[in-house]
């Protein structure tokens, strides 16, 4: 198997055709189906192209942006695609987001429509009432969207979409600040799709997708099956027990997981007891993925198992395929084809293997840009002698002498302690490795003697019981003098995004708020 994200080339086959292709090849087979509803190839193009006629009668077509909001479900998809087959551009709004943080959106996204259903309709309107930017947007319930497809004229013809066409806006913050909305153009998501088939993705496909539609993480799984003509399995909201059990009786091939729920998955005492057998390709991404669980993964799934890194903007930068680097697994693997990767200092200058940096990635599937935010795309991109444009990840990594990236912090979390760089993940690793703790993650406090110094943060695995003092001279044993936690904070879980990503800021602000002081 292999990841290929070169750049399109040849005559342009956008999403509109594909669709349209596997309607006529297969027209019977399921394209789409979430416990409610289930979609063939006939009915979704139908579909596509009666919600794309409808948004073309509420004078909604190229040039303009359409903002979704919805849960997981076949409804969001067929919105999805109808917005992508009307010519206009999609926007995502996260459903978890306080009302303000999702008014910033809006306001930078300025939707000439907003599609809701009917769970998030009060939310939605609270949201608009709180910007006075918002007053004059048009929304519709997406029962009524889909009251008016029913009887719109299904014989539309499809714009044929430009590779430099706006495709959608993903949201990759707006918690606090100003939100980025990270712009796609057609040609960079049909490099990406067309580039998963070397992962097996085709028309016997069936990929589970249990993570928000809204994410940078689903989104690809969607596309990348849809483009392939394969069936896309949906979860309106994941849980351990209605995964494996949804996995197993649906015979599902392809799994996008967050590196929490991988851990979740795999714990559970009846996870053998789960027919996972039809499994070709365990896509792992969105926050780091710590090498006791990857050894615990091959260990327990079949199939092809691999770990993602990449960002939003720039799609995947590097992939490791884990069952056939057993001795990598601390690594994110080696850059895919068609992606160059560099790693820089604070001056920019380029840095030579085993050297650490901030990793720098560029590939024929990068953004547009910021959407509306010049100056911040501007300050992204970083140039190597031959004026080629990299983005700026925010990470910081190293090459070993064999190829493999590895990805030690966030540059903006990474803690110096007596002027020294520590690395979070480092001591992660080791925290992760004693058997009571369930998830771990490490903030850099203020000191009166190193200026920061380290402090995890830990939950623990069901019925054990946790000694902080025992367990910061357990990890102090076994990590570097400068690595040394300086306290262990027990929690009952990590708070975390939808992404899975743990918030180390909000835990840090949450400390600091709570007066704890340091030597």
């Amino acid at each position: 198997m292999r990841l290929n994200l070169q750049s399109v080339s040849g005559s342009f086959e956008d999403f509109s055709a594909r669709i349209a292709a596997h309607a006529a090849a297969r027209p019977e087979t399921v394209a789409i189906e979430d416990g409610k509803v289930k979609r063939t190839w006939c009915d979704f193009a139908r579909i596509v192209r009666q919600g794309a006629a409808v948004l073309a009668e509420l004078k909604v077509g190229p040039g303009q942006r359409v903002a979704l909001m919805a849960e997981n479900g076949a409804p969001f998809v067929e919105a999805f695609f109808s917005i992508i087959e009307s010519g206009a551009c999609l926007v995502t709004i996260p459903t978890m987001l306080p009302a303000d943080a999702a008014a910033r959106i809006l306001e930078n996204a300025a939707p000439s429509l907003i599609l809701v259903s009917e769970r998030l309709a009060n939310a939605l309107q609270e949201v608009l009432a709180s910007s006075p930017h918002l007053k004059n947007v048009r929304v519709v319930s997406l029962a009524a969207f889909h009251e008016r497809l029913c009887h719109a004229d299904d014989r539309r013809q499809a714009r044929a979409a430009s590779p430099d066409d706006d495709f959608n806006i993903v949201y990759s913050s707006g918690t606090t600040g100003d939100p980025k909305g990270i712009l796609h153009s057609h040609a960079t998501r049909v490099a990406q799709s067309s580039g998963m088939a070397g992962l097996g993705f085709d028309e016997t496909t069936v990929t589970l997708i249990s993570t928000p539609l809204y994410t940078n993480l689903s989104i690809p799984a969607l596309l990348a099956t849809v483009w392939g003509g394969g069936r896309v399995l949906i979860m309106e909201k994941f849980s351990e027990h209605g995964f494996l059990q949804l996995a197993s009786r649906e015979r599902a091939t392809h799994f996008y997981l967050v590196p929490v729920q991988v851990q979740r998955l795999i714990e559970r005492p009846d996870f053998a007891s789960y027919d996972l057998s039809a499994t070709r390709l365990v896509y792992v991404a969105g926050s780091m993925f710590q090498a006791a669980f990857k050894k615990k993964l091959q260990e327990l799934w079949p199939g092809t198992l691999v770990e993602v890194y990449g960002m939003t903007e720039g799609a995947p930068a590097s992939i490791l395929f884990i069952r056939d680097n057993p001795e990598k697994l601390s690594s994110v693997g080696k850059p895919v084809a068609g992606c160059e990767v560099c790693l820089i200092d604070d001056e920019d200058n380029e840095l030579p293997v085993g050297e650490v940096g901030e990793i720098v990635g560029r590939s024929g599937a990068m953004m547009k840009g910021y959407y509306n935010r010049p100056d911040e795309t501007r300050d992204l991109i970083w140039r190597d002698r031959q004026g080629n444009a990299f983005f700026r990840s925010g990470d910081i990594g190293y090459f070993d002498q064999d190829g493999f990236l590895y990805v030690v912090d966030r540059k903006k979390d990474m803690i110096i302690s007596g002027g020294l760089n520590v690395y979070a993940s480092d001591i992660e690793e080791v925290i992760v490795s004693h058997g009571d703790i369930a998830e771990a993650a490490v903030v850099g406090m203020p000191s009166a003697r190193w200026g920061e110094t380290p402090v995890a943060v830990v939950a623990a695995k069901p019925a054990a019981r946790i000694d902080p003092d025992a367990l910061v001279a357990w990890i102090n044993d076994r990590v570097a003098k400068h690595q040394r936690v300086s306290a262990v904070i027990v929690r009952d879980a990590l708070p975390r995004n939808a992404m899975g990503k743990v918030l180390k800021r909000e835990l840090k602000a949450a400390l600091i708020k709570q007066g704890m002081t340091l030597p």
